[in-house]
């Protein structure tokens, strides 16, 4: 009996690991200094190798994508989630009023809805479907873990577009997370059933790990430490920010939430306060206590937000915006507003 356990058994791999990287990695802080030029750009090239890679793929698995009407809706899919992307990247870059998690929860709702419609259509092959190394090696597996999983998904996409409508995104991106991992389940426990009942047998041999070789192999880990080593400087060393007094203007510097230069001709108001909850972060970084980039909360709209650990924050109002900013510690922060005070005299 073969015993596929020595195999990955992580189902969709390429959306765990962007779900993660979302949850984690500081919203959009890759993008943030390019803007939205460079992101769609960026988005397009994207868009593009994933529909030549979809067709390598189809043209490999024509077995898999024989109806047109199919391969054409995977492919529409790809176009649509990128869109979504995109839209997300923009709201976050403050480009629209958009809620970028709305976006996110939005488009992976859709994904999953008609993903679970076509699921159970679907022969099997190693590019769409339930990738578990169980369905990749047994047909019945497969079959069961395809449609079972396919209600599932299209139930749980349902509940992430309630999740909006009573503005619970958050919630929603939790139960995404949640279906990510339900075939892996599903199928691992149709395995255990078929083993126990004796009837497990590898009649698939569709695992792309039998191919990928020992260059493979290395290829792939020296990517994985690669992009943990990228993701771990930029939430350490993205915290990295200064805000400087000039002869005629004040200064903010940060590592990825872009700088910022006030006139203080332009400063209407001036004030020293209790810091508050920062609210929403519409695009920016948040991590050891520090808040950079664009916020929205009831009391400023949309503003920009520079602030450490000080229990005091800085309130500056031109004509055209608010920024709120402090420094690591709450004498500093009374030290920066005097200097201030006095430019702005």
């Amino acid at each position: 009996m073969n015993n596929p356990n020595n195999r990955s058994s992580l189902p969709s791999r390429p959306l765990l690991v962007t779900e993660l990287v979302l949850v984690v990695l500081p919203a959009a802080s890759i993008f943030m200094t390019e803007g939205p030029f460079q992101m769609s750009i960026l988005l397009s090239c994207l868009i593009g190798f994933l529909t030549w890679i979809f067709g390598l793929w189809t043209l490999k698995n024509a077995k898999a994508f024989s109806s047109a009407r199919t391969g054409n809706r995977f492919l529409i899919l790809i176009i649509l989630m990128e869109y979504g992307a995109i839209l997300s990247l923009l709201a976050s870059a403050g480009q629209t009023r958009v809620d970028a998690l709305s976006i996110t929860t939005l488009a992976l709702g859709l994904l999953f809805i008609v993903i679970g419609n076509l699921l159970g259509k679907l022969s099997p092959n190693s590019f769409i479907g339930i990738r578990t190394t169980w369905a990749l090696e047994n047909r019945e597996n497969w079959n069961y873990s395809s449609r079972i999983s396919g209600i599932i998904w299209v139930i749980g996409g349902l509940l992430c577009w309630l999740s909006l409508i009573f503005k619970m995104p958050f919630a929603g991106f939790i139960l995404i997370l949640i279906l990510a991992f339900a075939p892996l389940l599903i199928s691992y426990m149709k395995y255990r059933e078929q083993v126990r009942t004796g009837t497990w047998k590898k009649d698939l041999d569709l695992l792309p790990s039998c191919s990928l070789g020992k260059t493979g192999k290395i290829m792939i880990w020296i990517v994985t430490i690669i992009t943990i080593v990228l993701v771990a400087a930029m939430i350490i060393f993205g915290k990295n920010y200064e805000i400087r007094p000039g002869s005629d203007q004040l200064s903010i510097r940060s590592t990825l939430a872009g700088n910022v230069q006030i006139p203080y001709k332009d400063i209407e108001s001036l004030e020293l306060k209790d810091a508050q909850d920062p609210g929403n972060r519409d695009w920016g970084y948040a991590a050891f206590g520090i808040d950079l980039g664009h916020y929205s909360n009831t009391e400023y709209g949309r503003y920009l937000r520079y602030t450490g650990q000080s229990p005091l924050v800085i309130e500056i109002r031109t004509r055209d915006e608010t920024i709120v900013c402090s420094l690591d510690s709450k004498e500093k922060t009374e030290q920066l507003f005097d200097r201030l005070q006095q430019k702005t005299k």
